[in-house]
């Protein structure tokens, strides 16, 4: 009976311990309100739902499985910051710095990112379905098996960059620089492209 009392504690426990782990740090959440600065916080699962944080400094911020759906980060700083499993779900970030920002498994469904960089960003696995990346910089972006059907890259920077695997029906292409991408294996159907993109590109 006191070993059943003591495993059931120690499970309690756990699931204490657990819940605290995912919780958000409200003192960051209180101070990226109050400022609309927190470089380096961590506001991991934090719910910043709607919010207007445009202009933000979140450099280095660790925001895995954070809520920002119709967040607008227009010309944030998110330069490094940790956004796996992030629901961007509709959030603008037309402007945004996303520089080398880990986006592994993020939802971008409809998310405004014209002219932000995402150059050198992870994005892999992300869902990112009608993303509107006209004008962004992704040089070096990494889309390996990421679902982009209906993503708008047109004009877009997109040298070196990696779409593996990735499913890229219907999305539109044109006037993208797709200088030495990876487009292995990837889905094309119903994507728009000039043909004189495909010089010097990676296609088998």
């Amino acid at each position: 009976m006191k070993l059943q009392a003591l495993a059931t504690t120690i499970l309690l426990s756990t699931l204490g311990l657990a819940t605290e782990t995912l919780a958000a740090d409200e003192d960051a959440i209180a101070q990226l309100r109050a400022t609309n600065r927190c470089p380096g916080c961590d506001l991991r699962y934090a719910d910043l739902r709607g919010l207007d944080l445009r202009g933000a400094n979140l450099f280095n911020a660790q925001l895995q499985g954070a809520i920002l759906s119709d967040t607008d980060l227009r010309s944030a700083n998110l330069y490094g910051a940790s956004l796996y499993l992030a629901n961007l779900f509709r959030a603008n970030l037309a402007d945004a710095n996303l520089y080398e920002a880990n986006l592994t498994y993020a939802d971008l469904q409809g998310a405004d990112l014209r002219q932000a960089d995402l150059s050198g960003a992870s994005l892999t696995r992300a869902i990112v379905r009608k993303a509107d990346f006209r004008d962004a910089n992704l040089f070096e972006a990494n889309f390996s098996e990421a679902y982009l059907s209906e993503a708008n890259f047109e004009n877009a920077d997109l040298r070196q960059s990696t779409f593996f695997k990735a499913n890229l029906a219907d999305a539109n292409f044109e006037d993208a620089n797709l200088f030495a991408a990876d487009l292995r294996e990837a889905n094309l159907k119903g994507g728009r492209f000039l043909q004189r993109q495909f010089t010097r590109r990676y296609l088998d």
